[in-house]
């Protein structure tokens, strides 16, 4: 994954880790949902059911008390900040 704006090149094979720039990264430390930063996207799919799953998923995280919660517009970006532990979650419904 290459983010021009922030120059960065991220790499990763399964079972030898992740780097970011050649240097290793990992994952963020939160254990639960409270100390949990969660990002979402919402995906390409407007059917009704994949809209309503969403949006409960999300509430379910407010009422549980999540950290906080980000909504983001690339899943390779966003599956790159869990590597690097800036987010502790990503999940998407609806995708492709």
């Amino acid at each position: 994954i290459y983010n021009p704006i922030l120059n960065e090149l991220a790499a990763a094979t399964r079972g030898g880790g992740a780097t970011v720039n050649d240097r290793p990264v990992h994952v963020g430390s939160a254990h639960g949902v409270a100390s949990a930063l969660v990002c979402n996207n919402f995906g390409a799919s407007r059917a009704a059911g994949v809209n309503a799953l969403n949006t409960n998923r999300l509430l379910a995280l407010l009422e549980d008390g999540v950290r906080g919660l980000r909504n983001s517009g690339s899943a390779a970006q966003n599956m790159l900040h869990v590597a690097c532990g800036k987010l502790d979650a990503y999940y998407e419904e609806g995708f492709g």
